[in-house]
């Protein structure tokens, strides 16, 4: 039987579900890249240096303009868009890899350094940062005064702006004055925060949803710390446990927004509220 839907109701449904198709895309480009060189990559990251690449780039830009879209003015919504700020980053920071980890990709490290990133990455990096710090502050302050001409400039607007601009100024100095460690363990710190917002939102969407989604966001908050926690670890001690622990992660991710796809797929308003 067919189901009634306004406008609304089916962009928010689509952006949702899209969310999770990226991510599935980037499942089947891992499958693919295996099968092109003969072997996982190191990790989901590492894909940037495979033919995996044009997929894994194009997937960040997309979660990123999706999770700008879904608008609304609560404090998950906010940290949704300073997760969309981390996404690109995760982009435009490679993680680093050592000699033969990935096929074809010749890496020199200096003496001492086990993995870096090549340096063939230097200018790509450059040009992204650049581009990153200039068009991020410029679209701040479109969002600002597209929000003034709606009348919907709220203190909320405001604090996020400023820690997204917070975010982008901190990342492009860090990448100018500190370039070594920027190199070093830039990938590895982005993708954290990026994960860990998602975990902070899916705790907050528990406190809200009824009994039948609460354990979900629950268990998906938790699993994500859990998830975290390991590969932290598996960073100092170098474990070769990476690529699973990122590959739980995404599930995670993935799993979030199919929850939020159910909730909220008869709501009138299905902007995140919570």
């Amino acid at each position: 039987m067919a189901t009634s839907s306004t406008a609304t109701q089916r962009t928010y449904r689509y952006l949702r579900l899209s969310i999770v198709g990226a991510v599935l895309a980037l499942f089947v480009s891992l499958i693919v890249v295996a099968s092109q060189v003969g072997a996982l990559p190191p990790s989901i990251s590492a894909m940037l240096y495979t033919p995996g690449r044009t997929v894994f780039v194009g997937v960040l830009f997309a979660v990123a303009v999706a999770f700008l879209a879904l608008s609304g003015h609560s404090v998950a919504q906010a940290l949704i868009d300073i997760a969309a700020v981390f996404a690109v980053l995760i982009v435009i920071i490679p993680t680093p890899v050592a000699s033969g980890e990935v096929p074809d990709v010749e890496v020199v490290c200096p003496e001492g350094a086990i993995r870096c990133v090549p340096e063939s990455e230097w200018a790509n990096i450059a040009n992204g940062m650049l581009t990153f710090a200039g068009f991020g502050l410029i679209a701040v302050a479109g969002v600002l005064a597209l929000a003034a001409l709606q009348q919907t400039l709220s203190a909320g607007v405001w604090v996020t702006a400023a820690a997204a601009s917070l975010v982008i100024l901190g990342a492009t100095g860090w990448w100018a004055l500190a370039r070594t460690s920027f190199l070093d363990v830039g990938h590895f710190v982005v993708t954290t925060c990026f994960f860990a917002l998602i975990a902070v939102v899916s705790g907050l969407a528990a406190r809200g949803a009824g009994r039948g989604y609460r354990f979900g966001y629950a268990a998906i908050a938790i699993g994500i710390a859990i998830d975290l926690t390991v590969l932290l670890i598996a960073a100092v001690t170098r474990a070769p446990v990476v690529l699973a622990g990122e590959v739980t992660g995404l599930l995670l991710f993935a799993a979030f927004w199919i929850l939020q796809t159910a909730e909220n797929w008869t709501d009138s308003d299905p902007a995140i509220t919570r």
